[in-house]
């Protein structure tokens, strides 16, 4: 049996031994389901979605293994079927002194009040289905692995990867779901240097709805300086008209941003300033704008709890490198 080959195996991918939520969520994305599914697919899709020759040719070995285990087994079904057909006059005969022996002692004493009849006792539990928000951060972990460069190739992108995995649990902390997620995976950092984000690639591997909400995100952190040296009326604007799911992706966003430049500060002092050009005076204005447009639209949106945790970081960065310092 051969990937590509048409079978008849209707077994979920999600029941393959190495399928983990990222792999069911990265197939699924492009119509793959199940067993049969899977191997009629060519290896190199399989592949690309994977993002790995070694995981797609392990998957595909499973897959394989699942789809013959079942056609061996359906010859034995039909003959077992039949057997059952020829027992059926004996479990006949049988059956009515078998139901006056329960009723002459009163109960089964094979069974249970906690024991369902029918159901081996050694029967073990079927294995709990992922929540939607762990759905949504294995895809979002996905994301993260499978920029360019790699997202342990370098300190910056390790530092990188850390600020996106962390924006990403705050988008499932504040009820987000797999597209905010992934959203959050993907935003681009402090840290220039950083691996970037191949936006084609990106819809191939995670579909368009979440590239588009990453877009509307990035809009909220941008923020446009007018020549008073004031944030834009423009960007107020945006920020008044935009959905909840882009607002919180840029929360939770700037969130992980000023808590990477606050724990730089922390651990290498002024260098920390070094990431912005106009050092330290631009970044507490910068995260000091996006505090205060951000923060006013979250409570709206019923995020006060992410409100306060953005009104705290950026406080605590503010005091950072000199209390006696303001903002421009």
């Amino acid at each position: 049996m051969s990937t590509g080959a048409h079978v008849e195996c209707d077994t979920p991918i999600s029941q393959l031994k190495s399928s983990t939520p990222a792999v069911v969520m990265s197939l699924n994305k492009k119509g793959i389901t199940t067993v049969a599914e899977l191997l009629g697919a060519s290896f190199d899709e399989v592949a690309y979605q994977l993002d790995s020759f070694d995981d797609a040719e392990v998957l595909i070995e499973e897959a394989k293994l699942v789809a013959e285990g079942q056609e061996r087994a359906e010859p034995e079904d039909s003959a077992d079927d039949g057997r059952a057909e020829a027992a059926g006059g004996i479990a006949g005969a049988t059956g009515e002194q078998e139901e006056a022996d329960m009723s002459e002692h009163g109960s089964d004493p094979q069974s249970s009040p906690d024991q369902p009849q029918g159901v081996p006792s050694d029967s073990a539990p079927s294995a709990p289905k992922p929540t939607s928000g762990q759905v949504g951060l294995a895809t979002a972990m996905q994301a993260v692995l499978s920029l360019d460069g790699g997202a342990f190739a370098s300190m910056e992108a390790s530092s990188a990867a850390a600020q996106r995995l962390a924006a990403a649990a705050l988008i499932i902390e504040h009820g987000g779901g797999e597209d905010e997620s992934v959203a959050a995976g993907l935003l681009d950092t402090i840290d220039p240097k950083a691996p970037s984000v191949d936006r084609e690639d990106a819809s191939v591997r995670f579909g368009e709805p979440a590239v588009d909400l990453l877009e509307r995100a990035e809009l909220l952190l941008t923020v446009p300086m007018s020549p008073s040296g004031k944030p834009s009326n423009v960007h107020a604007k945006l920020v008044e008209v935009a959905d909840s799911s882009a607002l919180l992706v840029a929360s939770c966003g700037a969130v992980a941003s000023a808590r990477a430049v606050l724990a730089r500060f922390q651990s290498s002092g002024d260098a920390a300033w070094d990431l912005f050009t106009g050092g330290r005076e631009f970044a507490v204005w910068y995260f000091g704008s996006i505090c205060k447009a951000l923060g006013p639209a979250l409570k709206k949106a019923g995020k006060e709890g992410l409100s306060h945790e953005l009104w705290s970081i950026v406080r605590a960065l503010e005091a950072a490198g000199g209390e006696d310092r303001k903002a421009a």
